[in-house]
């Protein structure tokens, strides 16, 4: 499904924006793309941009191969599932098979994730990692992981009053 099916978000919008920063790294692609009309191309902050154009940037692109435009982007995706699934399997130890079964037998991570292809996966996965550091007392690590999560997308800030809740009580 992640080869083979995208919105028009994904293949017009951000495929476009992602490959043209990886070509020309650089350039400033949010003015190019400001410059030619296109201000919606990408609108997440350069550290999304830098962590959804590194498989582009590794391997480099195959010129009009959208199988290779659609897996490009979706390795991100995959890497943040992995990291996702991982924290919570430490986070609930002990409930292991409960955890695989809840977590990628969900139907709504596999269709925003890869089939719409939405970024938030990546900025729940620093999201993740923050909070088990937190769990575990460990609060500059948490504080750094918070602060890439909300440099990748803003509505982390909702988790900020949970966080500071936590580390009231």
């Amino acid at each position: 499904f992640a080869f083979l099916l995208a919105s028009d978000f994904m293949t017009q919008l951000f495929i476009p924006f992602v490959k043209y920063f990886a070509e020309n790294p650089l350039s400033n692609p949010y003015q190019h793309f400001f410059e030619i009309g296109a201000v919606k191309s990408f609108p997440y902050p350069p550290l999304m941009l830098f962590l959804i154009s590194m498989p582009y940037i590794l391997f480099g692109a195959l010129p009009g191969s959208v199988f290779f435009d659609l897996f490009a982007m979706r390795l991100s995706f995959l890497a943040a599932d992995v990291v996702i699934f991982y924290f919570l399997y430490k986070i609930f130890p002990g409930k292991e098979k409960y955890t695989l079964l809840l977590y990628w037998a969900s139907p709504v991570i596999f269709y925003i994730t890869y089939i719409h292809g939405q970024l938030d996966i990546i900025p729940v996965a620093f999201l993740f990692i923050s909070t088990y550091f937190l769990i575990n007392k460990r609060y500059i690590p948490s504080s750094i992981l918070l602060g890439a999560a909300l440099a990748t997308k803003s509505f982390v800030l909702v988790a900020l009053p949970i966080y500071a809740i936590y580390l009231w009580k």
